[in-house]
């Protein structure tokens, strides 16, 4: 918001943006979240109820000839609750980022007040997509999770090829369209390959914007702890993921489940993506007197 103070760009203490709000508007994005997340929900369970027993006569998800993870797949118009309800956690962190950055964008530096909108609507979209996959099963569910995963991917990969100045804003985003486009018509055609493709599209990324120059920060800047915190969350979910999909951490009738740990380690990865954004300098050092730069 106007009068919070921005990062400094000689590698001082973390200070978020958000810290410059009040109590009362850092209450507010979180109380708008919350109440969006619900009202989310309860609209994907109004239309899980309106088609119940057309995932039977959909095309099924593909998962369905070997296992689709741990959880046991129930009657009724969620075939996994505990899969299905912990993916929400991406809507919530979504329309968190939302809120919040609506507050104190001007404080941001370019590139995070751009990124930090987008990434938040595909995490919501993320949550949504993996809620509808689990609760029907269908390749129309599968088809629009993994369409999303690739979307984040695809969105840190392009965003950091902005962030270090080899792409210009408007080529970035005409790269995005053609990665998005071009995943969206795989995952249609080759659905077996979709783990390798979101591997293929998320690593670069994270190696980019992992470059101290992505986002002007010093590499033993504390601010970037938040990204660092961010991977180690996603080694963590994705060992719990192996587990779970391999039948090692498995019980399949209870709400404790792996794929579940997954979707919750992981929205809080994109949370600490979104801090990491926010901690971009509005004013970068420069080379030694050359003085300093704007930040991207």
């Amino acid at each position: 918001m106007p009068g919070a103070a921005p990062y400094p760009a000689d590698g001082g203490s973390p200070s978020p943006p958000w810290r410059g709000a009040g109590q009362r508007d850092r209450r507010a994005a979180l109380l708008v979240a919350l109440v969006g997340t619900l009202v989310l929900g309860a609209l994907l369970w109004w239309l899980l109820l309106a088609v119940d027993g057309w995932a039977e006569r959909a095309r099924p998800a593909t998962c369905l000839a070997s296992s689709c993870f741990c959880e046991a797949v129930r009657e009724g118009p969620i075939a996994q609750p505990a899969n299905t309800v912990s993916s929400l956690a991406y809507v919530l962190i979504g329309l968190w980022a939302l809120a919040a950055v609506a507050r104190v964008r001007p404080a941001l530096a370019p590139s995070a007040g751009f990124l930090i909108p987008w990434l938040a609507l595909v995490l919501a979209l993320v949550g949504l997509s993996s809620a509808f996959y689990h609760a029907t099963l269908t390749f129309l569910g599968q088809y629009l999770d993994v369409l999303s995963m690739y979307l984040v991917g695809g969105l840190l990969l392009c965003g950091a090829l902005a962030r270090l100045g080899v792409l210009r804003p408007a080529a970035a985003g005409m790269l995005f369209v053609v990665i998005a486009g071009s995943l969206a018509l795989a995952q249609y055609w080759y659905p077996e390959s979709r783990r390798v493709l979101f591997a293929l599209v998320l690593l670069p990324g994270i190696i980019l914007e992992l470059l101290p120059s992505a986002s002007g920060l010093p590499p033993r800047d504390p601010r970037r702890v938040p990204l660092r915190a961010g991977l180690g969350l996603l080694v963590v979910a994705y060992a719990l993921w192996v587990l779970d999909e391999r039948g090692v951490l498995c019980s399949p009738e209870s709400l404790l489940q792996g794929h579940a740990a997954w979707h919750t380690l992981t929205a809080v990865s994109g949370l600490m993506l979104v801090l990491h954004y926010a901690a971009t300098p509005l004013v970068r050092p420069a080379a030694p007197g050359r003085g300093r730069v704007a930040g991207r």
